[in-house]
């Protein structure tokens, strides 16, 4: 029964559910600061009672003055100072008022200061836990996720999360200066303090529940909208030639036009569900105060002059409040879809095992390499993709793998490197298995000892030089090194060519160089890294014959004893390596020594 019970309080408390879980994943159990903000927060929400207290004798002696003394602890502190005339109070109840407002205005700096101090941690901290789950994500997932998704999620998703932990923190705020001013109003006027409080509690309660839907239904277009705008702009930029041949200029700006509207009319949508509530409740609030000064200086023929002053200032603040409270819930109903996204992503996403031991930089002494009988297929299909594959490489060995596209060649390579996991069978390094969890360390010494040149090379905005030694400082290259491998690569001459020699700019993804010279500098990269094991996925397709004969050539003889393990469709390219392996739909059909 306790259980139901909980279940359903979490159901309908499930945005501040959401919003606690958004703090925890910011704050990473450190809940020091919270500590720090609620003593804060009681601090200044008492504080915020205190002007109101402040301005009743206040405004009584300087409209009423004889009636002051009608407040006991104004009549009181009279004797103790010896006064009568109540005139001689209006100077040191001025003094204590601005005393009074400066102390009030000083915590609410405070507050708001380390409020948005702890916000700008939360958010630090969620941006650099959700980057270090996608840096750590499994190969799976990055092979299977679309990258609209993952931008998306970080241009989008971790702003909207901050924004729900904004709104949360400002709801708390708002929930203790709220809790304190009413009950300051009540001490004041019961009547007139219970009216205004039940009208706005039910106004806002009312407005909330028409308003739970929009808000909802609008987020969840906001999200969708910007993923896709990431996708078109992505698709833009990578289909630049094609898009221009074609002339479907106007097809794409159609395409985006209809998205981007879409997103910018449910930001509109949710601004104005979220704004609407405060200028309704505000009017109609002047309004019901105005009725009441009406009713009890006609009625009751009393000067409403300082309880009702008190009572507006008091309303005064009440109102940012209470539109506080309805603004933190209207952000997070509307930010919800989308911060939702990257709790799902940082929960869920599969972790790469290399995650526990980042500083791992030993590499293994590689002898040898064997496959026992691997199986591999890829999540959610049935079809194996490699199929009973037993091989054995040693050091020093030129191997050559060649086969028709889609007969596995690359995903073989995949778990050589330990980017896969087999569903069957075992990997073996040195005699140690790279294919179990609880051998994490070879795995890891086992990728530091091999170098990759992909199909689809990465070349970053910067420098060739940066490039060739990538994930190094500029501080930390050696040059001589760089050049050494870039005679190999055969990429030296074109480099000394340029003016600015290996300070050139590539480009983004090197678009300032062709697609062989791009080839010739991922093989200038993969030899700066010194491994044992070098290899080639199709890593000189974009070369002429007589190039690619230099190539590989200068990477026989660049250091002998590496191992080298090459992709390729040209038999050609690998005539002279020591064994060719041919694959077919998943399966070794022949493995020839020259």
């Amino acid at each position: 029964m306790n259980k139901i019970i909980l279940k359903n309080l979490k159901e309908r408390f499930y945005l501040f559910n959401h919003a606690i879980n958004l703090c925890k994943l910011g704050s990473e159990g450190n809940i020091l600061n919270f500590i720090k903000l609620t003593v804060l927060l009681f601090i200044s929400g008492f504080s915020e009672t205190l002007p109101i207290i402040a301005l009743i004798p206040f405004i009584t002696v300087i409209s009423n003055p004889n009636k002051l003394f009608e407040l006991r602890y104004i009549y009181e502190f009279s004797e103790k100072l010896n006064i009568k005339d109540p005139n001689e109070l209006i100077l040191p109840l001025f003094a204590l008022f601005i005393i009074v407002i400066i102390i009030n205005s000083s915590l609410r700096i405070l507050t708001i200061s380390f409020n948005n101090r702890l916000k700008a941690s939360l958010g630090h901290q969620l941006s650099k836990k959700a980057y270090k789950k996608v840096i750590f994500s499994t190969y799976e997932y990055y092979i299977k996720t679309n990258s609209s998704k993952i931008i998306t999620n970080f241009n989008e998703a971790i702003r909207r999360s901050v924004e729900s932990i904004a709104s949360f923190l400002e709801g708390i705020i708002s929930f203790f200066n709220l809790t304190f001013l009413v009950f300051t109003l009540l001490f004041i006027n019961k009547e007139i303090t219970c009216i205004l409080f039940i009208f706005t509690s039910l106004s806002y309660i009312f407005i909330g529940k028409i308003q739970t839907k929009t808000l909802k239904k609008e987020g969840r277009i906001l999200s969708i909208g910007k993923e896709k705008q990431v996708n078109i702009i992505q698709e833009t930029l990578g289909s630049k030639k094609e898009i221009t041949l074609k002339n479907i200029y106007n097809l794409l700006i159609e395409r985006f036009s209809n998205v981007n509207l879409k997103t910018e009319l449910a930001i509109a949508n949710i601004n104005t569900a979220s704004q609407l509530p405060k200028l309704f409740i505000e009017g109609f609030f002047i309004i019901l105060l105005g009725s009441i000064v009406f009713i009890i200086k006609t009625t009751y023929d009393v000067d409403p002059l300082p309880i009702v002053g008190s009572i507006s200032l008091g309303i005064q603040r009440i109102l940012p409040a209470t539109f506080g409270l309805f603004s933190a819930y209207a952000g997070l109903n509307a930010r919800y879809d989308t911060s939702m996204n990257l709790v799902y992503m940082i929960n869920n996403t599969p972790q790469e095992i290399n995650s526990i031991g980042t500083n791992q930089e030993e590499s293994t002494t590689f002898k040898n390499l064997i496959l026992k009988n691997i199986y591999y297929s890829f999540p959610g299909e049935k079809r194996s993709t490699i199929k009973n594959i037993s091989l054995e490489i040693n050091k020093g060995e030129k191997i050559g793998i060649v086969g028709t596209t889609g007969s596995g060649k690359s995903t073989l390579i995949d778990l050589i490197m330990g980017f896969l996991t087999p569903k069957e069978g075992n990997i073996l390094v040195n005699g140690q298995s790279i294919s179990k969890k609880e051998n994490i360390d070879e795995l890891l010494k086992w990728r530091n000892s091999i170098t990759l040149v992909p199909q689809n090379i990465y070349l970053k905005d910067s420098t060739i030089v940066e490039n060739i030694a990538y994930g190094e400082g500029i501080d930390r290259i050696d040059f001589e090194k760089a050049l050494d491998c870039c005679r190999s690569s055969k990429i030296y001459d074109f480099i000394m060519s340029t003016e600015k020699g290996l300070y050139t700019m590539v480009g983004e993804r090197g678009i300032n160089l062709s697609g062989g010279q791009i080839q010739r500098l991922a093989i200038a990269r993969a030899l700066y890294k010194d491994a044992q094991v070098l290899i080639l996925d199709e890593a000189t397709s974009a070369l002429d014959s007589k190039t690619e004969k230099e190539v590989v050539n200068a990477l026989r003889k660049f250091k002998k004893e590496i191992t080298i393990i090459s992709i390729s469709h040209r038999i050609n390219t690998i005539s002279g390596y020591d064994r060719i392996i041919k694959i077919d739909n998943g399966k070794i059909i022949s493995s020839n020594i020259n």
